[in-house]
């Protein structure tokens, strides 16, 4: 390996030598020479302003890390609202499920999965129809990247019910867990649902 292909100017080579200068001047101070003459050693101040913008760079590079990530809560929900209106980030499941108006009223279309023998459809029919509620009562906004248990705690800080919790926890069972729908199930679930729409 020859030797032109060794790093000659690296940071730490240049920090030494701005310290070996630093140290040089700071003795040139503190002694008394017997003549003018003599020239004190020039610090550089070419490399010693390298440093300090290098410095200040990483300060500021954490300081906007920093602050994207404690405003990075607040802002998301807005964020994630602006992806899922755009077609390219629509998710694919059953928008006949997801879209039911409050105003038809997600009882009736629960009833009529439900007398076709479609009992977890009928509950996630009710499951979809609370959120539509939330959002277009502007109590909590729809978000399709927002869980179950995330939604809780929205529903926690605003207005926390049992049947809130039940049609949620119900969802995230027959979802994610090995909870089977039935009738009692979606007869507890309109009940839970119709409890909601009255406050609402």
């Amino acid at each position: 390996m020859s030797i032109d292909t060794f790093e000659k100017n690296s940071l730490r080579w240049q920090f030494a030598q701005w310290q070996q200068q630093l140290q040089e001047w700071w003795e040139g101070q503190n002694f008394s020479f017997p003549s003018n003459n003599i020239d004190l050693p020039d610090v550089n101040i070419p490399d010693l302003w390298e440093f300090i913008k290098f410095l200040l760079g990483g300060i500021l590079i954490a300081l906007i890390v920093w602050a994207i990530w404690q405003v990075w809560p607040r802002f998301s929900p807005l964020f994630y609202r602006l992806l899922h209106k755009s077609s390219i980030f629509q998710r694919n499941f059953d928008f006949s499920l997801r879209k039911t108006s409050v105003k038809m009223d997600g009882l009736t279309r629960s009833r009529q999965l439900q007398s076709q023998g479609h009992y977890k459809e009928a509950c996630v029919c009710l499951y979809f129809a609370l959120l539509q509620a939330l959002d277009e009562k502007d109590i909590i906004r729809d978000n399709p990247s927002r869980t179950d248990g995330e939604y809780l705690i929205l529903l926690e800080n605003k207005t926390p019910s049992r049947p809130y919790q039940f049609l949620l926890k119900v969802h995230e069972e027959l979802s994610f867990g090995n909870r089977e729908a039935s009738t009692s199930l979606v007869a507890e679930c309109q009940k839970a649902y119709q409890e909601i729409t009255q406050r609402l």
